[in-house]
Parts: structure tokens; sequence; C-alpha cells
């Protein structure tokens, strides 16, 4: 494998060409599970000089990062800090789903942790902002019920994850669907139980 990165330099100008080709390293690190690499790139950019998308982009890889390498409390930090920017910030396309997306993302964290209960908690944020979204995609609140449910689950909420599995077969018709697929195995071995 070659790798073909771009370090920033200090004296470098972080214009949009070098944010763009640092962010695309980013997910090329992540994509290959290296996620040391990643924040080695992540963090020497100056936050703080980005405009908000990219500085909400940017902290949700670093957060990602840090939960796949199991450091879930700075995971939780760098999420926090993208819902934030998304609050904070009052010319921002799709505010309300970015919000529930970045809360999904906590949620996965607070799973990573064991934390099932705030997972819950967190989930169920995200599922109310996307289901007020007029014309979100099915697909979205689908994985967001998955997780829900899933996390249900760790907390022996049995019923109610059965109630939201057969939910989601609602929202995915389609056989050859992934997601359907998982969740008809799912109920499956929950009713085999």
């Amino acid at each position: 494998m070659v790798l073909y990165i771009h370090y920033i330099k200090k004296e470098d100008t972080m214009d949009n060409n070098n944010i763009e080709i640092s962010i695309a390293d980013i997910q090329y690190f992540q994509r290959y599970e290296m996620h040391e690499e990643a924040l080695t790139v992540a963090l020497q950019i100056p936050i703080d000089k980005l405009e908000s998308l990219n500085k909400c982009k940017l902290y949700k890889l670093i957060s990602l990062s840090y939960r796949k390498l199991g450091l879930t409390e700075d995971a939780l930090i760098y999420i926090n800090r993208a819902i934030s920017v998304v609050k904070t910030e009052n010319n921002w396309d799709n505010k309300e789903k970015e919000i529930a997306i970045c809360l999904m993302n906590k949620g996965v964290i607070y799973d990573a942790a064991k934390s099932y209960k705030e997972a819950c908690d967190i989930y169920r944020q995200a599922l109310s902002i996307f289901k007020s979204i007029e014309g979100i995609e099915d697909g979205i609140v689908a994985n967001a019920l998955i997780n829900y449910a899933e996390a249900l689950l760790k907390i022996n909420k049995r019923k109610k994850a059965v109630f939201i599995f057969r939910d989601i077969l609602q929202l995915i018709n389609d056989e050859n669907d992934m997601r359907y697929q998982y969740v008809i195995n799912k109920l499956s071995e929950l009713e085999n139980k």
C-alpha cells in the first residue's frame, strides 16, 4: 500500500485546498483503520481558522478515530464540539439533520463505552429530531432505530426492541437491503428465545 499524504507545515496557509486534502487524508487513514495516523493529520490542522462546516466535519472525524481507538472520553469531547458548532451556526443548511447525525454519533460513542442507558437517551433525542424533519430519508431513520433497538437489548428492554425492529421493517421493505435482512434475522433470533 502506498500512502500519498499531504502534511501541512505551520507556515502553510490553511486554504480550502489544504483543508480538503487534509480531510481526504484523514478519511483515507480511517478507511484502513489507521486511526492514530488520522489523528496525527487531524490534530495539526488549526481548527479555530476553519469555517463552521469544515470545523464540524473535522470534529466528527477526530471523534470517530478516538472512538475506534477506545478513547471514548476524548471522542465525546469532539462530538460535543461538533454539536456545538452546528447549534451556534445560523446559516447551516439541514441544521436539524446535522445535529441529529451528530447525536447518533454520540450515541454510538456511549454504546462503545458500554453506557447503554445514555446511548438510548441520545438515540431517542436523535430520532425525535429525525422524525420532525419533513422528507427525511427512511434509511437514515432505520439506521437510527437499529442502533436504538440494539442499545435497548443491552439494557434488557427486549419487548421494546422487538417492537422497534418490527417498525423498521415498515421503513425498509426491500428484501435486498442489508438492513432488512439484518432486522429479519434479529427478529427471528429474538422470537426464538
